[in-house]
């Protein structure tokens, strides 16, 4: 199944490499259209290419405390294409939804660049530094979530100081 999927992304991504941005798709919220423009301007500020697909879920059902998370699967060395999963919790306010898409796009960024690899799931590798067993690591205190962070905080105001149509209820 996952050999299939990697085939279709592959033919999405072959048949919209004139293009310059990922593929995008949204699901699981009212407004996909606005999501899916907030993911295409973060994209295209972040740099990322037409070789990622993006999936953007909107979940009722994430672990208690997370606003949200980024399943990253990089195959381009065998297909051309990365696939990300970024699941948002569809029960935030749509604010601080904005905010976890910017956070988790960064995170992207950062996976596609090198600059964070998963070895495992408490393993990781920030920029050439081994960090383990990162639950007894603070979150905030992660290096790769601290710069997520604050990016993320600049690509929103990047976004609304680029006047593109936005509306926060």
């Amino acid at each position: 199944m996952k050999f299939f999927l990697i085939t279709i992304i592959f033919c999405i991504v072959s048949t919209c490499s004139l293009f310059s941005q990922p593929v995008i798709q949204v699901r699981g919220t009212y407004q996909p259209q606005e999501i899916k423009e907030r993911a295409e301007f973060f994209a295209q500020t972040l740099n990322l290419d037409s070789s990622t697909f993006i999936q953007v879920l909107f979940s009722n059902h994430l672990p208690d405390n997370v606003d949200g998370f980024i399943l990253f699967d990089d195959n381009r060395e065998k297909f051309g294409v990365c696939q990300v999963t970024i699941k948002i919790n569809n029960q935030s306010h749509r604010s601080h939804q904005y905010l976890t898409l910017a956070h988790e796009m960064v995170h992207a960024q950062q996976f596609l660049t090198g600059a964070l690899k998963k070895i495992t799931a408490v393993h990781f590798l920030w920029e050439g530094e081994h960090h383990q067993y990162i639950r007894s690591i603070p979150f905030r205190n992660r290096k790769w979530e601290k710069q997520a962070i604050a990016d993320a905080q600049t690509l929103v105001q990047q976004y609304h100081a680029a006047g593109i149509q936005a509306s926060i209820h």
